[in-house]
């Protein structure tokens, strides 16, 4: 089976708040984080509860067949002219090809909101240099890398035109 079919988004609600505390408490995944230190519960929840509210934010919980995998995020400006795209894979399912499958899900899900607001979209990421599976997905996913060599994030970018 086509495991880009088998995965499945859909939009953060409520119930998903504590697999996402899980996984933003994770050691391994925080060292790639902006902030790296542990996150109170309530911090989180706060932030949770902002972003799944927030309407220029499309924050998704990844699915393989019965499993909750990840999140992906799509984070616009005020004009949604440009769009920061984020993903966190559980690490139980590293290694499997499935990071990359989430980032294509979420450039077609970029494009149709692009294609609905009949408006370009240019799409940002930005990875800490030492996440190299990370690097090499959006490679991979066609982003185009555009910060200066030995810069603690590596920036991308990839641009939308209806």
């Amino acid at each position: 089976m086509d495991q880009q079919k088998a995965i499945q988004l859909q939009l953060a609600q409520k119930e998903h708040l504590r697999i996402t505390f899980e996984w933003a408490q994770n050691a391994f995944l925080r060292k790639f984080s902006p902030n790296s230190k542990p996150i109170a519960f309530e911090t989180h929840e706060g932030w949770f509860i902002k972003k799944i509210n927030d309407p220029n934010c499309r924050f998704y919980i990844a699915s393989l067949d019965n499993d909750k995998i990840g999140t992906c995020r799509l984070d616009f400006s005020e004009d949604f002219g440009k769009a920061e795209i984020s993903y966190l894979l559980d690490p139980r399912f590293h290694g499997k090809g499935l990071g990359f499958l989430m980032i294509e899900l979420l450039v077609l899900e970029a494009i149709t909101e692009a294609n609905n607001r009949a408006k370009p979209l240019t799409l940002i990421a930005k990875v800490h240099q030492d996440n190299i599976p990370s690097l090499k997905i959006f490679e991979k996913a066609k982003f185009e890398k555009t910060s200066p060599e030995n810069t603690e994030y590596v920036e991308f970018k990839r641009n939308i035109n209806i």
